[in-house]
């Protein structure tokens, strides 16, 4: 079935304050520019990423925005079908203990 394409990204990421380190410069979030489009795949969705570069420390600013993306491939013929993201999932711990970090979340595919 061809159905038509979800949009809206399957994981999300947030700055969370772990409160200063002790010392240290303060060094601001830095990520790196996204992947290419991966091919459709067989849920005729299209997926990108990228990376944290410099994880924020000693108070810098925290990252922001998505480190994955989900889109739909485009004209493809729409079926009765409709794609719908399932719940999403609790904030994940931060995975910084102090200095700045990222929390997680994510959602599957309901329909």
């Amino acid at each position: 079935h061809s159905g038509r394409p979800c949009r809206g990204a399957l994981s999300e990421s947030r700055g969370c304050d772990a409160g200063d380190c002790e010392g240290g410069e303060a060094q601001d979030c830095e990520l790196a520019p996204w992947s290419g489009w991966t091919p459709c795949d067989s849920s005729d969705q299209q997926h990108r990423s990228r990376q944290i570069r410099k994880i924020p420390s000693g108070g810098g600013e925290a990252c922001t925005g998505d480190l994955e993306q989900t889109r739909g491939c485009g004209d493809r013929a729409m079926a009765e079908e409709v794609c719908t993201p399932g719940d999403w999932t609790d904030w994940q711990l931060c995975d910084r203990t102090c200095g700045g970090g990222q929390t997680f979340r994510t959602r599957l595919l309901a329909g």
